[in-house]
This record gives structure tokens, C-alpha cells and sequence, in this order.
């Protein structure tokens, strides 16, 4: 459920307007570097050691030299945040494809973004209770839970 909102915030964040040839250029450039920083990552003499922390810091450090408003950092930051560790990957090149509109993979991003984890801060782990002001979404569909289920609630 969660991951179905992460991927479609992610698609429409990145695919919100028509690219040109030269936009979609620099986000492939951009989505490059973060494979670069995880290529980097990979090969830090200490890499056997560091902790989920370090490795999520050495790449952090590292995405504040992208644009701002780019789609790359703008979805790594998504999914760092929300998405279940071992599915980072799959969910970040799923993005990148929908950007760029070809294949693109990254071997290091594939082996280390799940371990990359700063176990300070909240990521999505689980649930949380539901606040006092909470407004439920009446009718709302949720993957995986039948038109049935939906409506006894």
C-alpha cells in the first residue's frame, strides 16, 4: 500500500510536464551522478565497516551538489524516506525509466541502497497510530483490499 503512494508521488513528481530533449538530458545526468555517489560508496576503503548511517550520510553529502528542483534528487529523497529498504531500488530505477524513457540500471545503487539507512530517523517502517484529527479518506480504495472490504470500514 504504502509503496503504491510512494511510486505514484514519485511518477508524478518527475513526469509532471512534457520534457524537452534538453530536460530530459540533464535528468539523465543527474540520476548518472547518484549512481555515481553509489559507485563511490562502493568503493570507500572503509565500506565493510561503515554503518547503514555513514552510508546514508556519504550519499546525502553528496545529493545537496544536484538541482533542487531535479527529479533525481527529488526521488531519491522520496524513496530514501518512505520506501522499505530492499525495495529502494526497484522503486528508484522504475522512476528513472518512467523520466528518461529507456532502461537504466545501476549495479552498486542495487547492492547498497538497501544497507545505505539512517536508523535515526523515521522511514516507514511500520504504522503509526492515527492522530485525534485525523480525517479517513471515505472510499478510498487501497491496493490489495477488495471493493468489499473498503466499504465495511
Amino acid at each position: 500500500m504504502c509503496e503504491f503512494f510512494i511510486l505514484t508521488s514519485l511518477l508524478l513528481a518527475c513526469t509532471g510536464e512534457q520534457k524537452t530533449d534538453n530536460a530530459q538530458y540533464s535528468d539523465l545526468s543527474e540520476f548518472n551522478q547518484i549512481c555515481g555517489f553509489f559507485d563511490a560508496l562502493s568503493n570507500h576503503p572503509s565500506i565493510a565497516t561503515l554503518s547503514g548511517k555513514e552510508k546514508n550520510d556519504f550519499i546525502m553529502e553528496r545529493l545537496e551538489s544536484l538541482r533542487p528542483e531535479g527529479n533525481a534528487k527529488l526521488a531519491w529523497t522520496l524513496i530514501r524516506n518512505f520506501t522499505p529498504n530492499e525495495e529502494r531500488y526497484g522503486m528508484f530505477k522504475q522512476g528513472v525509466e518512467s523520466v528518461i524513457e529507456q532502461e537504466w540500471s545501476c549495479s552498486s545503487m542495487e547492492a547498497l541502497a538497501a544497507s545505505s539507512v539512517d536508523e535515526t530517523s523515521w522511514h516507514g517502517a511500520g504504522t503509526q497510530p492515527l492522530t485525534q484529527n485525523t480525517v479517513p479518506m471515505k472510499g478510498a480504495v487501497w491496493e490489495g483490499v477488495s471493493e468489499k472490504e473498503a466499504s465495511k470500514e
